[in-house]
């Protein structure tokens, strides 16, 4: 009998022990964090301010409620709508799960079926957020803009536009203007426009939300990953018409107490420590950075993605790069990407830079020698 995987995919096989912050234990070595846990961990692992609220809510006797109100449930929603204008919260686990629950809702307030969306784009790994993706009934999908190209959006009757705010594997944005044209489509049609911020929320980007960098207004946004501080906590914000219009907006771990408590925490954290502003200033540094190298990359804020151009060449470097003391993600895409904790040390940032940079350097030479 094989043995049970232990890792998910094809990631390094790297047991982790703990992580604090931006570093990782395993066993008697320590690595530099550039993952975030695939940007869960935007406030650093295990942050002091999580674990406090995780401890007080597991004292108050509350793990679970269903759809029953709670007071971290009810916090949690109104902090939502506060910080972002929104007049309604609806709380699942994942990404995923908000995506599917953002497609159910612009379907039954516009009665149509058909959705535009975007190649190479990810959305999760449930049916509707893979149709999305890879194409699937009702589903008419556009490929990724070239850099000065114009959106003219599908004739028909379409439900909405699915846009994920930056294409997670290789960190590039859409053109503003392009999204402005999206935008424009969605109002005149009445199509809504839904952005999947789940990889772009709370701060990575350098602001609040990837969108904001469009000067759009989305209908609705699927928020997840970096929400609950570690925990598994996604959301759906939008209008009360949307929202109050679908009385099956219904899951088993909605609104978790614990999960609540976590993400209400993230939300203090971010703005207690400035955390956004934060992102914005390094996300320079990182660019200077980068431009030293001789490959080419994208990206802004705390999220980026240097382009290797084959997926071996970019397994080596996450290799590289893990055995010199940094933990990097195979997006199995031909890139290397590059996430840390927002709350990294700047000490730590320029060392991890440093190994990531001898880790290109080699699979250089190696190119060259071929």
């Amino acid at each position: 009998m094989s043995e049970p995987r232990a890792a998910i995919e094809d990631q390094l096989p790297v047991t982790w022990d703990r992580a604090v912050n931006a570093t990782v234990y395993s066993g008697d070595r320590a690595y530099i964090d550039f993952t975030s846990g695939i940007f869960v961990a935007n406030i650093g692992h295990s942050h002091p301010g999580v674990v406090a609220a995780l401890r007080a809510q597991l004292d108050h006797q509350l793990l679970h409620t269903y759809t029953f109100p709670s007071a971290s449930r009810m916090r949690l929603a109104r902090k939502l709508c506060q910080v972002t204008g929104f007049e309604r919260a609806f709380l699942l686990s994942t990404g995923a799960e908000a995506v599917e629950a953002a497609l159910r809702i612009a379907r039954r307030a516009t009665g149509r079926r058909d959705v535009v969306s975007w190649d190479d784009a990810m959305h999760g790994k449930t049916l509707g957020a893979q149709q999305l993706m890879h194409g699937g009934p009702h589903v008419v999908r556009y490929p990724f803009p070239r850099a000065m190209e114009r959106f003219e959006g599908p004739d028909g009757q379409f439900a909405a536009a699915v846009v994920e705010s930056y294409q997670g594997w290789s960190a590039t944005f859409f053109p503003a203007p392009y999204m402005r044209d999206v935008a424009e489509w969605c109002g005149r049609t009445g199509a809504l426009l839904i952005l999947d911020e789940v990889q772009a929320g709370f701060g990575r980007t350098g602001k609040l939300f990837g969108y904001e960098h469009y000067g759009v207004t989305p209908d609705l946004v699927c928020l997840g990953k970096g929400l609950g501080g570690g925990l598994p906590i996604s959301a759906v914000l939008g209008s009360a018409v949307l929202l109050d219009n679908d009385p099956s907006l219904t899951s088993t771990h909605s609104g978790n107490p614990l999960c609540c408590a976590a993400a209400l925490a993230t939300l203090q954290v971010l703005e207690s420590e400035h955390l956004i502003e934060r992102a914005e200033r390094l996300g320079h540094y990182i660019d200077a950075r980068l431009r030293c190298q001789s490959y080419p990359y994208a990206g802004t804020g705390m999220v980026w993605a240097i382009n290797m151009g084959n997926v071996e060449d970019a397994d080596r470097v996450v290799e590289l790069a893990a055995e010199s003391g940094v933990l990097l993600l195979r997006t199995k895409r031909g890139t290397v990407k590059l996430g840390p904790p927002l709350t990294i040390p700047e000490r730590d940032l320029g060392k991890g830079l440093d190994i990531i940079t001898r880790a290109l350097i080699s699979c250089r030479r190696a190119e060259r020698i071929a």
